[in-house]
């Protein structure tokens, strides 16, 4: 099989150059692995989507420079990511955020760590030029998503009545019930 860096050998992506290996595959097992172990160990239970979440959270936690890493440094970096999914999943929890699939967990708390650990991993490159360009596109994102979701909720209110919501977004927006196979509970 192929791939566009070099070619693909288990999960071993190894690039045309001579002694340039990117295992980053393996970083979404150490992931697994760690929420596995979280899990298990912090809420005795065998959570599926939290095992996945926490393979994702290690992926995404090395993107930021996956090129800029030795062999071994994506083993921590996607490691640290995998639990800090354990942990910003019940932190989103406990503040009633509304985040049903843990996309904030997996994306922003690892896209944050990962850009951090550029800084924090890489000699060249400083960790506080990471930080101000953290802080700088969160603050660019929560200004312009505002601007943009006031504006759209003034022409036309993005919340659903309390009847609507009652009755179920899916005979209102789509005409029938999407599944019909639930008795509803009151």
């Amino acid at each position: 099989m192929r791939v566009i860096a070099g070619e693909f050998r288990g999960f071993i992506l190894e690039s045309p150059k001579s002694n340039d290996i990117r295992p980053t595959m393996d970083r979404s097992k150490e992931g697994l692995f760690n929420v596995l172990n979280q899990d298990i160990i912090w809420f005795k239970l065998f959570d599926i989507t939290m095992i996945l979440n926490g393979a994702l959270g290690g992926l995404v936690s090395i993107t930021a420079g996956p090129d800029l890493y030795n062999i071994y440094t994506p083993i921590l970096i996607g490691s640290i990511g995998g639990i800090l999914v354990v942990y910003s999943v019940t932190l989103f929890d406990k503040l009633k955020l509304d985040d049903p699939v843990g996309a904030l967990s997996v994306h922003l708390v690892n896209g944050i760590w990962g850009t951090l650990a550029v800084g924090i991993f890489v000699d060249s490159i400083n960790f506080l030029d990471q930080l101000k360009g953290v802080v700088v596109i969160a603050v660019f994102a929560f200004v312009s998503s505002y601007i943009v979701l006031f504006t759209i909720n003034k022409i036309s209110p993005l919340r659903a009545s309390d009847d609507e919501q009652q009755e179920g977004l899916d005979i209102n927006e789509c005409g029938h019930e999407a599944y019909p196979e639930f008795k509803r509970a009151f």
